[in-house]
């Protein structure tokens, strides 16, 4: 719940003043009159004890956006889906994915948010390579702290 609450209370705005590594690709459809429909990328670091600390919510808000991921140390990306509806209706979906950046590396990430539903995905490539490395989801939670 306390990954959740980063993104909707909007206390930090993630600085995203290092070198841009990364490409979100965002598709969305989800509108209404009376309904506010949102994504933003709530990021932590992630230590061996897997203890996190918080750097900072980047709202998802144009079709592609420049990120710059924090080098040679573990990064949480929890993508929250929100939808807020006037007549006091409201949700929060989360998914979360762990990656440790490394000089060189470049990422995308394609987040969707449509009628159908919600998704997120992310792809590593790997300088000289052109084959992508798909990054598999993980939740905070589920960590298991190095020995």
């Amino acid at each position: 719940m306390a990954l959740s609450l980063g993104g909707c209370s909007g206390l930090k705005t993630y600085p995203n003043a290092m070198e841009k590594n990364a490409l979100v690709h965002v598709q969305s459809n989800r509108t209404g009159l009376l309904s506010r429909f949102g994504v933003a990328l709530d990021l932590y670091t992630v230590d061996a004890r897997c203890g996190s600390q918080y750097l900072g919510t980047l709202e998802l808000d144009q079709e592609t956006v420049q990120l710059g991921l924090p080098l040679e140390q573990k990064v949480l990306l929890a993508y929250v889906f929100s939808h807020d509806a006037m007549l006091g209706t409201s949700g929060t979906a989360v998914i979360e994915m762990m990656v440790t950046p490394h000089r060189g590396e470049h990422y995308e990430f394609n987040v969707s948010y449509l009628k159908e539903g919600y998704s997120a995905t992310g792809q590593v490539f790997a300088p000289g390579n052109p084959q992508a490395r798909e990054i598999e989801y993980a939740r905070l939670q589920d960590c298991t702290p190095a020995v």
